[in-house]
């Protein structure tokens, strides 16, 4: 395929938000959308069409709907603590009927209209959390061909010790900040926020298997990491690193970690592995428990959303914990990505590069 053949590229950027701090990273991915060949006319009666006569069409159609126009929530407005939230929109000047729809959870506000082509700033009512929820204000309304045309905002809300929490990220980064708010405000202490904070982050879905086998000397660890797309289908977690963690306490113990383990959030990181292509992985380590008892480690693995050269904002998953294992075992530690929580969405991303 020669040059004329190929369309723009164009760049996939993903923001996310670290999950122990406000430090951000991005990662880009440069996808080709390629014209293929597709042969026409061949052997139509009165065709002059040779069998080599091709007609190129591309992958993706090359028209997109058109957007209803803008709309925003000011999450100023829910941390202020109010009954009401202020939204900021301007439907597309071709809008007719153009209306405001706000959901907070409990079920949608009735419809505020709004004039086309004019920016619209009003406050709608909404009950205060309870626990965590999701706050949507949607802007609707009918092209000139009387097709449906939205476009939509969200925020994820919670309530901590009657203060309000707002995101506008996601799931994952409101119960971050959650946690922040918690130990900001006395409630868990420094060693429970980082806990929970590494927990939050690593949320995935796991099946743990335990065996003994005569021939594994110490504690082997065996699995497959897949992820999952937007419509259900899982694949394999390629060449991504896997830590092979015995969680511990808050501070290695000297001389049982080991000069050579590294500590994460007080956690010892045992052995570090790598997916083949086709998600699997292995690894043997010595049954020596980080906390200086000989009950057998806590075993964990966790899978980080990274390949050779690159990391999606250290985005991870988490195994269920085998406590105690005893020496001889061999676990057996499927993972799978799911297509919902930021830090499962991230091996997509980590597929594409």
């Amino acid at each position: 395929m020669n040059a004329d053949q190929m369309l723009p590229e164009h760049s996939v950027r993903s923001s996310r938000r670290r999950s122990a701090g406000v430090r951000w990273r991005s990662a880009v991915v440069t996808l080709g959308l390629l014209a293929l060949p597709v042969a026409t006319g061949v052997g139509a009666p009165g065709s002059s069409a040779s069998a080599s006569a091709v007609e190129e069409t591309t992958l993706f159609p090359a028209v997109k709907p058109e957007p209803a126009g803008t709309i925003e929530i000011d999450p100023a407005s829910i941390v202020s603590g109010g009954d009401e939230i202020t939204i900021t929109a301007t439907p597309d000047e071709s809008l007719v009927e153009a209306a405001i729809v706000v959901s907070d959870g409990d079920g949608a506000i009735a419809p505020q209209q709004v004039d086309s082509g004019v920016q619209t700033t009003l406050d709608a009512p909404v009950d205060a959390p309870s626990g965590p929820a999701v706050v949507t204000a949607t802007l609707t309304g009918l092209d000139a061909g009387g097709s449906t045309r939205t476009v939509t905002d969200t925020v994820w809300v919670d309530t901590v010790a009657g203060s309000p929490v707002v995101s506008t990220l996601g799931e994952l980064d409101l119960e971050l900040q959650v946690i922040d708010a918690r130990e900001d405000k006395g409630l868990i202490s420094a060693a429970t926020a980082k806990a929970a904070r590494v927990e939050a982050s690593g949320k995935t879905d796991s099946i743990v298997t335990v065996e003994n086998i005569v021939s594994c000397t110490g504690v082997c660890i065996t699995g497959t990491v897949l992820w999952t797309d937007s419509i259900g289908g899982t694949h394999p977690v390629r060449r991504a690193p896997v830590d092979i963690v015995d969680v511990g306490l808050e501070a290695t113990i000297p001389g049982i970690a080991g000069p050579s383990a590294i500590v994460v959030g007080g956690d010892v990181v045992v052995a570090t592995v790598t997916t083949a292509d086709d998600g699997s992985f292995q690894a043997t380590i010595d049954n020596v428990d980080s906390q200086g008892d000989s009950t057998g480690r806590d075993v964990l693995v966790r899978v980080h959303a990274a390949g050779p050269g690159f990391d999606v904002v250290d985005m991870h998953i988490d195994s269920a914990t085998s406590f105690d294992v005893a020496t001889g075992s061999t676990l057996d530690i499927d993972l799978t990505a799911n297509n919902e929580a930021e830090n499962n969405t991230a091996f997509s991303l980590q597929n594409a590069m």
